[in-house]
């Protein structure tokens, strides 16, 4: 029973922060536009989000 919710409710919640074509067009957030901040592609912080969400749920 607990895997079966665990594995649904992270199926879920990766489903969720998957990121769409058109938030992949989306502007940087203004902190990323620092030039002393490091460089990241821009899925790469929905991708941050959803290893932390597995992490908590596993």
């Amino acid at each position: 029973m607990k895997s079966e919710v665990q594995s649904a409710l992270l199926q879920g919640i990766v489903t969720l922060l998957r990121p769409s074509r058109k938030d992949g067009v989306k502007t940087k957030p203004q902190i990323l536009e620092d030039p002393s901040a490091p460089q990241l592609s821009n899925p790469l912080p929905v991708f941050i989000q959803q290893a932390a969400c597995a992490r908590t749920i596993g």
